[in-house]
């Protein structure tokens, strides 16, 4: 491969609410990571943006593990808006990621399709795997026709949410999940087994009701407004190890305390500020739960993840991933994950 470039476009904060493409230096390759060129918040001015990505390989950190070689395809997770890290984030056209957490693109799989990969496996693994101790998808028996159990995820029309349901379906587990009744019949199509309508004054007691007063886990893929409350009132108080797990800090608050006294509590998600490495715990974890089980699932077509919306309303490169930002924030995306396409 010819020389590097010492600068790339890229994503950046430039001011809270405010993000611009513009030319950066390449990132430092730091000996755990792997540089790469890209096929297709806390506002600190600076930080690059960006968490899932597709690309090829152009350097390796002398500290990764894995097989990777020069010119492989991966895909999988960085750690965008990283207080600590400027350089790191998905949004540019040379960014670095953490070698070992990341993953070969099996032959066959579109870019399109494995860029909505990364930040939706990496959650599923901490949230419904290292947080709510399902039973890991390897270990199911695969003539077993009765569920293991019950959870709900509510919020199951985003890309976490609908990544879940894959997920807890290939761990055998029945699903209750919630959306807007227009997405009713796609979740029911991905393996969901009920599916409510989030904006019901009775979710809580709707959903217990529907897994016979014995739900023991739930999952919050929104984690504000009535959605934590309403995962705690649908757990049993009865289930003697009762879980939930959310994907913001705070949604363990007074909320849920309220709506179900006996099951308040959990374990949020982390925001973008310094927060101690976990070598020992999370990394090797996700390492773990990305090679062993993900990416069989993955190759095999026996787990799919959001469908891929690509450069919506004709817009292309970081400029459009800047225009989907906008559409996020302001609720025009479900059933789906936004995808743009570098030229």
């Amino acid at each position: 491969m010819s020389s590097l470039p010492t600068t790339t476009k890229a994503v950046i904060i430039k001011s809270p609410g405010i993000a611009a493409v513009e030319s950066v230096p390449l990132p430092s390759l730091r000996p755990e990571y792997i540089l790469h060129v890209e096929f297709p918040i806390l506002a600190h001015p600076g930080i690059r943006v960006g968490c899932d990505y597709v690309g090829n390989v152009v350097k390796i950190g002398s500290k990764v593990t894995k097989d990777f070689e020069i010119g492989d395809r991966i895909a999988g997770f960085a750690h965008g808006s990283n207080q600590s890290q400027h350089e790191d984030g998905a949004w540019g056209e040379y960014i670095v990621v953490k070698g070992d957490v990341q993953i070969k693109v099996p032959d066959g799989v579109p870019d399109e399709e494995a860029a909505t990969w990364g930040i939706t496996v990496s959650t599923v693994a901490q949230g419904l795997y290292q947080t709510l101790e399902l039973p890991l998808p390897s270990t199911v028996t695969p003539s077993s026709s009765t569920p293991r159990g019950t959870i709900f995820i509510y919020g199951g029309s985003t890309a976490t949410g609908i990544g879940g349901i894959a997920f807890a379906k290939a761990s055998n587990y029945r699903v209750i999940t919630t959306s807007s009744p227009r997405n009713f019949s796609y979740l029911k199509s991905i393996g969901a087994d009920e599916v409510l309508d989030y904006r019901s004054a009775t979710l809580g007691a709707d959903v217990r009701a529907l897994a016979g007063g014995k739900l023991a886990r739930a999952w919050d893929c929104v984690s504000e407004g009535p959605s934590p409350p309403a995962c705690a009132a649908a757990l049993s108080p009865a289930e003697p190890d009762c879980r939930m797990a959310a994907l913001l800090p705070g949604a363990d608050g007074a909320g849920i305390r309220e709506a179900n006294p006996q099951r308040g509590g959990g374990r949020g998600g982390r925001g973008a500020a310094d927060f101690p490495a976990s070598e020992e715990e999370d990394h090797a974890y996700g390492k773990m739960f990305w090679e062993r089980e993900a990416r069989p699932l993955l190759e095999a077509g026996k787990v799919r993840l959001a469908t891929p919306i690509v450069n919506r309303d004709g817009k292309k490169g970081l400029e459009g991933a800047i225009h989907g930002m906008r559409e996020l924030k302001e609720g025009r995306v479900s059933a789906g994950k936004l995808v743009y396409t570098l030229p």
